[in-house]
């Protein structure tokens, strides 16, 4: 077995092991109170994974079947599943509360919108855009054989300014005690 054939082993667990943690999700909730709950809490947490996590890792649902069917940069579809997925988080606060006031995640984001702390959106917006074009990179050079003329100094400029981002974020959150509710802690 070559080391693509690795990768994209890695790559394809890293897409079903996602994909389970989502379905599973929506049954629990779905099998605890109505297949309609469980469905608005399971796509609420999705769309607040992929607008608040500084790397790209629930959009890869949608961005990674993109990439290899259709050629679409994954940064691409990020950047739109991202702000799909804030206009959500904002429909969902604004008239669904009743709904994410159940779980910790929806009580973080409450606490994160009400304290006017959007730069944790913003910071990762960016950085997972950032991550799904190094992504991109990755999967056109070693799955598509496409070599692309991109310096190596500007890959690892894109990276060092990927892990800045990831820094502020996090630090974000320490500063203003997003990872704790109820005892229960947890990073967006």
């Amino acid at each position: 077995m070559n080391e693509f054939e690795k990768d994209n082993k890695i790559d394809m667990k890293i897409f079903y092991i996602i994909s389970f943690i989502f379905i599973s999700i929506f049954l629990y909730y779905g099998i605890k109170v109505s297949i309609s709950y469980g469905f608005q809490i399971a796509f609420f947490i999705w769309c607040t994974t992929v607008c608040t996590t500084p790397i790209s890792s629930a959009s890869i649902l949608v961005s990674f079947p993109l990439k290899v069917f259709a050629q679409v940069p994954m940064f691409i579809t990020k950047t739109i599943t991202s702000v799909f997925s804030f206009l959500v988080v904002i429909y969902y606060y604004k008239y669904k509360r009743e709904i994410i006031n159940t779980i910790p995640l929806g009580k973080a984001v409450i606490k994160i919108i009400k304290s006017r702390i959007f730069s944790i959106f913003i910071i990762a917006t960016l950085s997972s855009i950032l991550s799904s074009y190094l992504l991109n990179h990755i999967v056109d050079v070693h799955l598509f054989k496409i070599n692309e003329p991109i310096q190596n100094i500007v890959l690892f400029a894109l990276f060092c300014l990927f892990l800045i981002l990831n820094y502020i974020y996090v630090k974000l959150l320490f500063n203003n005690n997003i990872i704790g509710f109820e005892n229960k802690h947890y990073l967006l």
